[in-house]
Formats: C-alpha cells, sequence, structure tokens
C-alpha cells in the first residue's frame, strides 16, 4: 500500500491541510504515516505532505532514492517555509533549499494559481499542477450545503486563535477602531464551529502569512458571508472566490471530485 506522509492527522491538530489529508487518504485508501515515524526505503514510492518535522537528510534520500509525488501545502524551498518575508516573496539565492526534491518529484500538486506563483517566481522547476481551489471531502461539503441558508444575526465575527499567524489580535483592532458589532468564536469541532459561524453577516481575518489558500474564508463565501481580509489569502485571488453559497459549493465540489481524480491518475501511472 502507497504510504502517505504528513506531520500531523487531521486529528491532532485540525487545520487547512490537515483536512485535505484526510479527505485524500480516505479517498484513495492509503495508509497514512507520521514523519516522525517515517523511514523511507530505495526505490519505493510515496505521497509527501506537510514535513516540517523530517530531518534534511531524510528529505535528501527520498529525492535520491525514491519515487514520490507531493501534495503541497507550503513553501519547502526556504528554512522557515515562509517566502512571504521577503520582497515579492522572493527568497534571497543563498538562503533556497530543497529545489532538486521539487525537480525530482513526478508530480507536485499546490492549492491555488497564487500558490504556485510563489514558485514561479523563485525559479522552482518540476512538474507543478494547481488543484485551483484545495479538495473539500462530500461529507464536508454536504454539511456546508445543509447550512447555507438560515437566518443571520448581522454581526461581525473573529475567529479566535493562539497562532500568532492567524493575527486575532489585529482582527479585534480592526473591529474596535471602527466599532464594529462583533463577537469572538471559540474553538469547538468542525461542525459546531461551521454552524456557529453561519450565524454572522461577516467574517473579520487577517492573516499574516501568506496563505496557499486559505480554507476559513472559503467557507465563510460557502455560508454565504462578506469577508474582511488582506492580500495574504490565496483563494481571493481566484475568480472562482467570487461565487457565493450554493454556486460555490457546487463549484468546489466538481473541482474536488477532478483533483481527486487527477492524484490518483498521477499515483497509478508513477508508483512501482
Amino acid at each position: 500500500m502507497v504510504k502517505y506522509i504528513s506531520d500531523f492527522s487531521v486529528k491532532e491538530i485540525p487545520g487547512g491541510s490537515e483536512y485535505v489529508d484526510k479527505t485524500i487518504v480516505d479517498y484513495l485508501g492509503l495508509e497514512f504515516t507520521y514523519t516522525r515515524n517515517f523511514i523511507p526505503i530505495k526505490g519505493e514510492f510515496y505521497i509527501i505532505s506537510n514535513i516540517s518535522l523530517m530531518p534534511q537528510t531524510t528529505i535528501d534520500f527520498l529525492k535520491d532514492n525514491c519515487s514520490y509525488v507531493i501534495i503541497e501545502h507550503d513553501y519547502k524551498i526556504h528554512h522557515s517555509r515562509h517566502p512571504w518575508r521577503y520582497m515579492d516573496s522572493k527568497v534571497p539565492k543563498d538562503e533556497r533549499i530543497n529545489y532538486e526534491f521539487y525537480n525530482n518529484a513526478k508530480a507536485v500538486f499546490v492549492q491555488t494559481d497564487d500558490h504556485l506563483s510563489v514558485f514561479d517566481i523563485n525559479d522552482v522547476s518540476g512538474n507543478f499542477i494547481s488543484l485551483d481551489c484545495g479538495i473539500w471531502s462530500k461529507e464536508e461539503l454536504d454539511l456546508l450545503e445543509g447550512i447555507v441558508g438560515g437566518s443571520k444575526n448581522y454581526k461581525y465575527a473573529v475567529v479566535d486563535s493562539d497562532n500568532w499567524i492567524k493575527n486575532t489580535k489585529q482582527a479585534l483592532e480592526l473591529c474596535e477602531t471602527n466599532k464594529l458589532d462583533y463577537e469572538v468564536i471559540k474553538s469547538m469541532d468542525y461542525e459546531a464551529f461551521l454552524e456557529k459561524l453561519s450565524q454572522y453577516s461577516t467574517l473579520v481575518f487577517l492573516p499574516l502569512a501568506r496563505e496557499t489558500l486559505c480554507r476559513l474564508i472559503v467557507e465563510a463565501r460557502c455560508l454565504e458571508m462578506n469577508v474582511i481580509t488582506n492580500n495574504n489569502s490565496g483563494a481571493w485571488k481566484a475568480d472562482w472566490y467570487y461565487k457565493t453559497g450554493k454556486d460555490l459549493i457546487s463549484y468546489l465540489r466538481e473541482r474536488s471530485s477532478i483533483n481527486l481524480k487527477n492524484i490518483r491518475r498521477v499515483i497509478d501511472e508513477n508508483k512501482l
């Protein structure tokens, strides 16, 4: 069975990349393997996702001795994984890493066209394929479709997060400065969170990092919410972002199905 390698499962960190990983693993019937438990074998085929916990020696062994496909959620071309820290997201040449890791991959699936543009800016070569809008499971989209259309309280929503990149502090400051009627949504399970979020008219989300997609603002649009954000989310730069409600859900359903089938095709063509 093909192994799917990543740092964390959705049970440990319910983040956007972990939800995408789970959908792919479930759809393709792959074996999920934690980075911390992974020892690659020469000649084997792997699916590589988040690897911030993977030693560089293991990454180098993979690129020289194994076949693999990358499901990319960030930017492994810099030790910080944050090219946005530099002017125009262009990493200084003396700080670039893992270029051969991308070049030797059978395919590199990136989340959006904006995500892909950062690799283009940094002259990374490889078989890059844009998923356009990431991947949602049928169950997740069914949940969104069942929630959308309910009544709203016409308040602004700020999602509470301890992650400094999510920048809850500035979102709160914006609401306070502009005297907006807002409420903070605390952490809860996925279904309860979406049901709670759907009650608000507007989401305020101002991430510090350049998000490759930003699942949160896409799901807010699915729930017919307005979104106050900045230019750090890859999703809002896409044409489809201006869809909303069931129209957007339908688009995500179609694209997710296409993306999963494309990933399956690439795996079937390249696994040993």
